[in-house]
């Protein structure tokens, strides 16, 4: 039954590496490059979900360099408003995902690992707040996100500093970042 199992686990795996594929080829043929976006984070969703933590890594920078500096937080720049919503959710799933495996494969003497796993899920929840500025959904992400946030090694006054840098970025936008991380 175990065999079983898994050789159905790889065969839904190949099936969706075929699909993710197929669309690779649709939004480049069309240019695409939301999509193209999307598509490269889902194929870091799958390798990571397999383990290939080299695959999924690249394909997070293909996404990441397909999203241009305006809709993106650093230290230079407060994302703009205008048009940016389909790539927020991309954003913010790719920084999920980077915060998840800094954390995962930090080598727990690495205090630097820790904290950009959780600059990262901090800039997540920007991310997905202003995609979806009120709903179920944001809820949702936010507990995932506190969920890793209490796997890593940082105290609440750290954390609280880290908010406080990404939120220094972005004393412009509308959104609060520190009312997300509120409960802390």
């Amino acid at each position: 039954r175990q065999k079983s199992n898994s050789i159905q686990a790889q065969a839904h795996y190949d099936s969706s590496l075929r699909y993710q594929h197929q669309a690779l080829a649709v939004a480049q043929s069309f240019g695409l490059s939301w999509q193209l976006a999307d598509t490269y984070d889902d194929l870091a969703q799958l390798y990571a979900g397999w383990g290939d933590y080299d695959k999924a890594k690249r394909q997070l920078e293909y996404a990441l360099r397909l999203i241009t500096e305006q809709y993106d937080i650093n230290p230079r720049h407060v994302p703009d408003d205008s048009w940016g919503e389909v790539y927020w959710l991309v954003l913010g799933k790719a920084h999920f995902q980077q915060g998840v495996w800094l954390l995962e494969q930090t080598d727990r003497s690495d205090s630097s690992s820790d904290k950009s796993g959780v600059i990262d899920l901090i800039k997540a929840a920007f991310y997905f707040s202003c995609y979806w500025s009120s709903s179920p959904s944001l809820n949702t992400r936010q507990k995932f996100i506190n969920e890793q946030l209490s796997k890593a090694d940082v105290t609440i006054a750290e954390l609280h500093t880290y908010v406080d840098e990404v939120a220094e970025q972005l004393e412009k936008r509308p959104v609060e970042l520190r009312e997300l991380f509120a409960e802390y």
